[in-house]
């Protein structure tokens, strides 16, 4: 890495301040942001230099791992005047206060279908197990834009939410041979709209017109099966709203799908048996469910369905279900048991009464 004094054009390496990097592929990234601080990626870390004192200051995740990356990708500031650090290896994106540059990181946010504290929520989309996000930019909405194994995704800072775009939004280009980290570069231009540079070419797309489906599909049974056998209804199995099961009929799962404009292998599904489920449980594009050893009584199976961008039907399929009581847990049958013990006790007793 060079300086060079745009007065006096004199040229000093400042490679002796950097410490040596091992890791294959490596790649220094430089960033200045607003306080004339210049931001650089190191091995096991990142640099801030100031021109104030002619210094480099590190930040390495062995001695802060708190307040820095082990890896960290790339940095852009926001329109707020945050400046946000992504972190390719543990999926994470970092805030940095550009006025307390030596403090490092101040916050960490993950990637979350839940709504937990201090964290963005996927509004749309899919995730993968390790969401690493790659080269950062902003556009004029103060979104920032990045990239990660599922796609493009799409943060907004303020609302703490992301949403994940990729060729089914039409970005035929983000396909399985070209995400990260064949990405190379992403910008914001003047005229609004982000340009990447990738492994086959460039391309330029406009964020305005990325927007979420509001399509909300309507579940429905596709299929019942006992002790994997299937169950044929009296009815179409799409229209059956009501299943009765004899006591030994315990081991059952249900198949459902839904219906949308959209591709259904793209729909997210919860779903919840009433009386055996607390809460829904959630099931990402899987269409199934299977219980065992349920014990007689009446139920109601719900299930709900979202589209591919995470928008959900709150109208759930319900499909009530009736698991017949064995006799020896009926009351009838647990009174007469009763009753045969009372009556033996009292024979037993007046039999002692004259044997006296």
């Amino acid at each position: 890495m060079l300086k060079i004094n745009s007065r006096t054009w004199e040229v000093s390496s400042l490679a002796k301040w950097l410490p040596s990097c091992r890791q294959p592929r490596f790649r220094w990234t430089f960033y200045e942001d607003s306080q004339q601080h210049i931001w650089i990626t190191v091995c096991g870390g990142m640099a801030f230099y100031d021109y104030r004192d002619d210094t480099f200051h590190f930040l390495r995740n062995e001695n802060n791992p708190e307040n820095t990356f082990s890896t960290p990708k790339d940095f852009v500031e926001d329109r707020d005047g945050i400046l946000w650090v992504s972190n390719e290896e543990d999926g994470l994106l970092g805030a940095i206060d550009p006025k307390a540059p030596e403090k490092g990181i101040y916050r960490k946010y993950p990637f979350t279908q839940e709504t937990p504290e201090h964290s963005f929520r996927i509004l749309k989309g899919l995730a993968t197990a390790t969401l690493g996000v790659s080269k950062l930019a902003v556009d004029r909405a103060n979104n920032l834009w990045t990239f990660c194994p599922s796609g493009l995704l799409k943060i907004h800072p303020d609302r703490r939410s992301v949403e994940i775009y990729n060729e089914l939004d039409g970005l035929q280009w983000l396909d399985e041979e070209l995400k990260v980290p064949a990405v190379n570069q992403i910008e914001a231009l003047s005229s609004g709209e982000i340009i990447v540079g990738y492994r086959k070419g460039i391309s330029i797309f406009d964020p305005a017109k990325l927007s979420i489906s509001q399509e909300r599909p309507q579940p429905y049974l596709t299929a019942f099966s006992i002790y994997n056998n299937s169950w044929e209804p009296d009815s179409s199995m799409f229209v059956t709203r009501r299943i009765n099961l004899n006591y030994w009929e315990n081991y059952f799962s249900f198949e459902f799908s839904s219906i949308g404009f959209t591709n259904p292998n793209h729909h997210q599904y919860q779903y919840k048996l009433e009386g055996v489920d607390e809460n829904w449980i959630n099931a990402g594009t899987r269409s199934y469910a299977a219980y065992t050893n349920i014990d007689g009584g009446n139920y109601t199976f719900m299930v709900k369905a979202a589209n591919r961008d995470g928008i959900w039907n709150e109208n759930p399929l319900k499909i009530d279900l009736a698991v017949a009581i064995p006799w020896w847990n009926r009351l009838w049958f647990k009174g007469g048991v009763i009753l045969l013990l009372l009556a033996g006790i009292y024979a037993f007793y007046r039999y002692r009464l004259f044997q006296v």
